[in-house]
């Protein structure tokens, strides 16, 4: 999935969804879906989900069970609660399985989830690494699994009205696009952030895998193609060992470029792309700041910076994801995050790790090989890959 081509249903689906707000009520008689983890983004993720009136949340999932328990009751779910995700996997009828776990613990849920045949829907982002990644879409697909990755910012009013714009007569008169700024700002170390976050093995990383998942993931789409090149540095975060506080990246895709930075110290929060082209710009702001208003303009050489309309409503990004997900997997044209997507997305994150270490220019890695793959087979239970993959000359270890 890296050439332009991959992108377009992306484009072309953006302009097709319910402007006005997708608030259809609470509950629904659709697919039965199960939650996995009810910590703080399942708040979000569940009542969007409710508010589609698409899905039936059926049971529920948490590893300290009075917190589940206590979930439920806050979203009025009258539905059996778990402590651990293989007793719900074994006893309740799903037709997909929503995995808003800590980042360390997609890996296991998700391959838990194939075994069973059960479709998925997982917090970004898919794994802590690539390898990881790269296995858990084999897994999905030797399953025949449909799993969707939460990239929500792509869903962002101002980003959803950017997609529609690039479709129109204007923009196409303002030429080639050139090159993308994308910054993102913001108090990321603070004490209300769930404490597993600052946790290097619960987590994964710091803001490069929290944020900078997003971020690339947005320049994807706006540019149509995925990284293929990167130059980086991470910054390290000052009282949390092996995690990232911040970091700067080049990067390249055909023949345009990108910089993408991002800053989780003590900060006003920022969220700001600025596309540049042939004969014109156009700046998209998600957050208010006292400095930027959320929304999207438009300059040229000719004229300052004009609005340009947005019809989508700023609180229901996690709504629109929801609605593109329920509709990919009921098998309707979708522009959800796909695996192909997310394992592109962190192939980039590994390059930036590697630039970052080395200090070098780094090409992003090409990803499994569907022919490559060398046998499959099934030990205690678990569900394990072997597959030959190029790293560096040497082959891929399998996952124990």
């Amino acid at each position: 999935q890296g050439d332009s081509q991959s992108w377009e249903g992306c484009r072309v689906y953006a302009g097709k969804r319910v402007k006005a707000g997708a608030a259809k009520g609470k509950g629904g008689t659709g697919l039965r879906v199960g939650v996995m983890g009810t910590g703080q983004i399942a708040h979000e993720n569940v009542t969007a989900l409710q508010r589609t009136g698409r899905v039936q949340i059926v049971a529920l999932c948490n590893r300290t069970l009075a917190k589940g328990e206590a979930f439920a009751r806050i979203h009025g779910l009258q539905v059996p609660v778990y402590e651990n995700y293989m007793d719900l996997l074994s006893r309740e009828k799903m037709d997909a399985v929503l995995i808003n776990t800590p980042h360390g613990h997609h890996y296991e849920a998700f391959l838990a989830c194939c075994e069973a045949g059960v479709n998925i829907m997982v917090e970004k982002p898919l794994a802590t690494t690539q390898a990881d990644g790269e296995r858990m879409a084999i897994a999905a697909k030797e399953a025949n699994v449909d799993a969707l990755v939460c990239h929500t910012q792509r869903y962002l009013a101002p980003m959803l009205a950017l997609r529609d714009f690039l479709e129109c007569e204007e923009a196409r008169s303002l030429g080639a696009l050139r090159h993308i700024r994308d910054t993102v700002d913001l108090h990321y170390f603070h004490q209300n952030r769930p404490s597993w976050f600052f946790d290097p093995l619960e987590a994964g990383g710091g803001l490069l895998l929290n944020h900078g998942v997003h971020q690339i993931d947005r320049l994807h789409v706006l540019m149509g193609r995925n990284t293929e090149r990167v130059y980086a540095r991470l910054e390290p975060a000052e009282g949390y060992p092996a995690l990232d506080g911040g970091y700067q990246v080049m990067g390249r895709a055909g023949e345009a470029t990108y910089t993408m930075q991002c800053g989780g110290y003590y900060l006003p929060q920022e969220s700001v792309v600025q596309l540049t082209f042939e004969r014109g710009s156009i700046r998209m702001s998600w957050k208010e700041n006292g400095l930027d208003r959320a929304g999207l303009w438009l300059g040229t050489g000719k004229e300052p910076y004009k609005p340009i309309p947005c019809h989508y409503s700023l609180q229901d990004m996690y709504v629109y994801q929801f609605e593109a997900m329920l509709d990919a997997l009921e098998g309707k044209p979708s522009d959800a995050p796909t695996l192909a997507e997310a394992c592109a997305v962190m192939r980039t994150v590994e390059a930036v790790r590697r630039s970052s270490v080395l200090d070098t220019v780094e090409t992003v890695q090409k990803g499994f090989a569907e022919d490559r793959m060398a046998r499959r087979a099934t030990y205690g239970g678990r569900i394990r890959f072997e597959a030959e993959r190029q790293t560096n000359g040497a082959a891929l270890e399998p996952r124990a």
